[in-house]
């Protein structure tokens, strides 16, 4: 037996304190109604058995003590039911001993569900095989599998091929002939099912002297199952069977044995008639409560004396009834209010200055209420809301890896859609999708920003495009904050490559320094290239190839958002992020419009020191001809 070799409990997987935890959390799944009525206050319990029996299960036992932050001492004889596994597998294995019995007792695989680790426990500690713990660690043949095979020679051979060398195969025989083709085929245990003590005598002796020595020099391994109990056992043990298979959870389903639970409270001190009872204010689970200092614990005093009671319920009904009665009295007035006729001469106006007065009251009230109860409930914390991205975006120097984080900047496609070209980008791969890596992201976001602030503040024109749903509102804005064009519509082909057919009756007026438009220039203006804009910011180049293609030819640098499907050198300065999450492309275009927006308040501050960042449009000669003047000559 196991027991014989060392501690047996040394075999049991950690898997059983993961068991013990799910027992507990069965127990007490929501609230612990019992526990909080017993308290917090140490205490000392004594588990007594009223009957003699067998200890097993002990390691389990204590883990429960152990999760729950308790402790066990085992001071006396601790006592298990009479008729539970390990007693009942420790009786007949003692049976069969002294009948002359010298193989193997073992289980079966029977168990109850989720008992299963305690109950095979159980059998090692009375003294017996587990036989196999589940259906992995030896294969049964029984009826099903060989009616489906066809035949148990065909069922064994399936059997060692799925298994292996490792895996024992045992079979399950109804006669003597099956159990000579089971050996024939290479079995290595032959299960006897259902015999009679006689039968199963003559069967083992005729097998073993057909089969003599097997493969190996070892005869083929016999087992008798079926009905073992301790009134007919005795007869099998003079059988020439080297195993014995019993249930033992069949056997051991009688009554239990019974314990007694005494708890010992702690002595109370009684320095009065009025019990105080102070309670800490922790869940009976929390233990790391229990680890605070003390001065960070709340307390709470609770007055059991009989007169505070009955005052307190006295109270509680003075002021149930004052509530009821200054409802009714409202009430009562404010039918007469509604049914009272108005006088003729001071009717109207009293009604009026009433009302006032109760509105001013009211809103008197209100205010009082509100100062006294700001203080009470909850203050909530800095959250996401949407609106701020488009009313107070984040600029170039507010950019962070929790923002890109927090705005889904990282996700990419799956990996079956990416453009290799993008592997400088990526920082890993999870569950299929790529992760892109946000240190690129941030540092190519604010490259483009030092570009768009560069732009704008040499005078500089900008673009800013945007054609999947949603995107309209950032481009605008974007476009807005940086003064400049947007597009969130279809990109129409040849807008720049044929720019003077398609753009060329769009108004376009002169400026100064400060943005202010001058008048006297209409007339030079007519024969004049439409204009084409310095920087395209374009968020989502997939959609856009043809834009972006047309920039390439008039070498207009781009700024795109590049996801892991896009091709990177579509653009001049690629910015690696999600192109399908609107929140990541409203904080990039919040940032850009931002940096264009201080590109604008560099220049108008150079401009009121007399400086000029940018070089004047030439050709240009202000006329003395006014601007309607040279509108209506135009036309």
């Amino acid at each position: 037996m196991a027991s014989s070799h060392g501690t047996v409990s040394h075999l049991l997987p950690q898997s059983y304190k993961r068991m013990v935890a799910a027992w507990l959390e069965e127990d007490v799944p929501s609230y612990d109604y019992g526990g909080f009525v017993v308290g917090e206050a140490p205490g000392e319990a004594r588990l007594l058995g009223k009957s003699v029996g067998m200890i097993a299960g002990l390691p389990f036992f204590d883990e429960v003590f152990r999760q729950l932050d308790c402790t066990s001492v085992n001071s006396g004889p601790v006592i298990a039911p009479l008729h539970s596994v390990p007693a009942t597998s420790s009786n007949l294995l003692k049976l069969l001993r002294d009948a002359g019995y010298k193989n193997i007792l073992a289980g079966t695989r029977k168990t109850t569900p989720g008992f299963r680790l305690v109950e095979k426990y159980g059998l090692l500690v009375g003294g017996c095989d587990p036989h196999r713990i589940d259906l992995s660690t030896m294969t049964m043949l029984k009826d099903n599998h060989i009616w489906s095979s066809g035949s148990i020679t065909a069922a064994v051979k399936a059997a060692q091929a799925s298994g292996g060398f490792a895996i024992k195969v045992e079979v399950e025989c109804q006669s003597e002939a099956e159990a000579d083709e089971a050996i024939e085929a290479g079995a290595d245990i032959v299960m006897l099912d259902n015999f009679t003590a006689e039968g199963m005598k003559a069967a083992a002796a005729n097998l073993k002297q057909k089969w003599g020595k097997g493969p190996g020099g070892r005869g083929p391994l016999i087992e008798v199952s079926g009905g073992l109990t301790e009134d007919n056992i005795g007869p099998y043990a003079r059988t020439e069977a080297k195993l014995s298979r019993f249930n033992a959870r069949r056997e051991a389903h009688k009554p239990s044995q019974d314990f007694l639970h005494e708890s010992f409270p702690p002595p109370i001190l009684r320095p009065s008639p009025t019990i105080m009872i102070i309670r800490q204010l922790a869940l009976r689970q929390g233990r790391k409560a229990l680890s605070a200092p003390a001065g960070r614990t709340w307390f709470r005093s609770l007055t059991t004396e009989t007169e505070a009671i009955e005052s307190s319920l006295n109270n509680s009904l003075k002021e149930t009834k004052s509530i009821d009665a200054y409802l009714n009295n409202s009430q009562s007035s404010k039918q007469q209010h509604q049914t009272k006729p108005l006088d003729s001469d001071h009717g109207p106006e009293t009604s009026e200055a009433q009302q006032q007065e109760s509105v001013a009251s009211i809103y008197h009230t209100f205010r009082h209420q509100q100062s006294t109860t700001a203080h009470l409930g909850t203050s909530v914390g800095p959250h996401y809301q949407p609106h701020t991205l488009l009313t107070q975006p984040p600029s170039p120097s507010e950019i962070t890896l929790e923002l890109l984080l927090a705005s889904q900047a990282h996700l990419g496609h799956a990996t079956s859609l990416w453009n290799p070209a993008n592997s400088r980008y990526i920082f890993g791969i999870r569950e299929g999708i790529h992760i892109i890596s946000l240190d690129v992201t941030a540092a190519h976001l604010r490259r483009a920003a030092k570009v768009i602030s560069g732009v704008t503040e040499r005078g500089g024109l900008i673009l800013f495009v945007g054609t999947r749903d949603g995107q309209d509102r950032c481009i605008v804005n974007a476009a807005k904050l940086a003064g400049g064009c947007h597009l969130f519509e279809r990109w129409i082909p040849g807008s720049i490559t044929n720019g003077q057919q398609i753009l060329g009756g769009c108004r376009v007026k002169v400026v100064d320094e400060f943005d202010r438009e001058l008048d006297g220039y209409a007339d030079q203006l007519v024969d004049r290239a439409a204009l084409k804009p310095d920087l395209v910011v374009c968020v989502n180049p997939l959609e856009n190839y043809v834009l972006l293609h047309e920039c390439g030819l008039n070498g207009i640098p781009t700024v795109g958002i590049i996801d892991t499907d896009a091709d990177p050198t579509w653009v001049t300065y690629p910015i690696p992020a999600n192109d399908d999450s609107l929140r990541c492309v409203q904080v990039i275009a919040g940032v850009l419009g931002k940096a264009g927006e201080e590109g604008q308040k560099k220049r108008r501050r150079a401009a009121e020191r007399g400086e000029t960042t940018f070089t004047p449009t030439p050709g240009l000669v202000r006329s003395s001809v006014s601007n309607d003047t040279a509108v209506e000559a135009a036309t």
